[in-house]
């Protein structure tokens, strides 16, 4: 069995489809889980079943912490690899947070950095912008400044908490990020991941302007953020931006 967790949290819960994909066919342990785990319910092992149909079981934190102290005996590329597998399972049933904590602990930064992106403005209108940036301050630098939406992300966090003043130099380095994919050919002009962000960026310097008290210039990149929004973004990001 393994331990559940949120972001390095144990919960002490788990599903059976994800042992079986944390399993994979180790040792010879493929699709095994259900037998498994129906064992340590009729032996009475720290296990108790959450739903009638035995998919999901919980188990006492110290059975937890018991398994997680052998976990880190493996050594920390199987460890990495276990997490690895748990990010790809938890993102593939839709679990955002979850697959960025287990990417985040597998040192996975590039399935982090991509969900991270992806999926910080919902965090975020959830309240829970303390997670974001804990999310993003446990990501490499260069992993920030080589990739344009993950940059351009930080810096409505820093926004968001108030560190006007950070922002300059970590937008300056989403713009260079933002030329050189489009220059890979990572991003084009009808790629939705792309679409509005050139007036994000016009935007932020539009912010930072007017932070730094110079009202002439904010307008006029206010004015060209409004000018590059996409026609066809959907009505709640184009009334949230042209709002801000």
């Amino acid at each position: 069995t393994i331990s559940y967790s949120v972001t390095g949290v144990q919960t002490c819960a788990l599903p059976i489809s994800l042992c079986d994909a944390v399993l994979a066919d180790d040792e010879g342990f493929k699709d095994q889980s259900a037998p498994i785990l129906a064992y340590l319910e009729r032996a009475n092992l720290f296990l108790v079943p959450l739903d009638d149909e035995r998919c999901w079981y919980r188990y006492h934190h110290l059975f937890a912490d018991l398994l997680q102290a052998r976990l880190n005996q493996s050594g920390v590329d199987r460890v990495a690899q276990l997490r690895s597998r748990a990010a790809e399972w938890c993102e593939g049933e839709g679990q955002v947070a979850e697959a960025i904590g287990y990417a985040l602990a597998a040192g996975d930064y590039q399935r982090a950095g991509r969900l991270i992106a992806s999926y910080w403005y919902i965090a975020a209108n959830n309240g829970e912008i303390g997670t974001v940036g804990s999310w993003m301050d446990a990501l490499p630098e260069d992993t920030v400044k080589q990739n344009a939406p993950l940059g351009i992300a930080y810096c409505w966090v820093l926004w968001l908490t108030g560190q006007v003043g950070a922002i300059e130099a970590h937008l300056v380095n989403a713009e260079t990020a933002l030329n050189e994919q489009i220059m890979a050919g990572e991003f084009g002009p009808d790629d939705a991941d792309y679409a509005d962000l050139p007036a994000q960026i016009a935007l932020l310097h539009s912010i930072v302007a007017r932070y730094n008290n110079d009202c002439e210039a904010a307008v006029v990149l206010a004015e060209r953020a409004i000018s590059l929004l996409p026609k066809d973004l959907p009505p709640q990001d184009d009334v949230q931006l042209r709002a801000l």
